[in-house]
């Protein structure tokens, strides 16, 4: 059966009897009218249904997008403050490294200088006891008797 529109009830022509219009004809459109509006009120509450089957999916779907927003902000947030974190960490590392080396550094050049001092100390006391052998050698007289350093009297 076809569906009935507002139009054709607007063109419905209704054969008058005596006492008014055909009963009949008035009772089976009475009765398509009655069929109609049961199909248009079922299909309005499955509509209905629908629709709130659709808004609490909608609803259901914001509330997830709601959810994973605050995931991702927190997860962002973490991320800067980890790298924040992780750079304090490595320029405290870097600093301490740095202070390090200068104390080694300091250290080392300490180190160097006790180092020149032994053997500048070292070379003056060697440079003393040759001279004082050399002294010693040019205040004795010396020979060689048959290949032997003999000390003259």
């Amino acid at each position: 059966m076809d569906r009935m529109m507002p139009i054709d009830l607007e063109r419905v022509v209704l054969r008058k009897r005596i006492g008014g219009f055909d009963q009949n004809q008035v009772l089976d459109l009475l009765n398509q009218v009655a069929q109609e509006w049961e199909t248009l009120h079922r299909e309005l509450r499955s509509a209905g249904d629908e629709n709130a089957r659709l808004k609490t999916a909608v609803h259901d779907y914001q509330a997830r997008e709601d959810t994973l927003r605050d995931a991702l902000l927190l997860a962002q947030r973490v991320a800067d403050e980890t790298r924040l974190q992780a750079r304090k960490e490595a320029d405290a590392i870097l600093s301490d490294a740095r202070r390090k080396a200068a104390d080694d550094l300091h250290e080392l050049c300490l180190a160097t200088d006790r180092l020149r001092e032994e053997r500048e100390r070292f070379e003056a006391s060697f440079r003393n006891l040759l001279e004082g052998h050399l002294r010693s050698l040019r205040s004795h007289s010396l020979e060689v008797v048959d290949g032997e350093l003999l000390e003259a009297i």
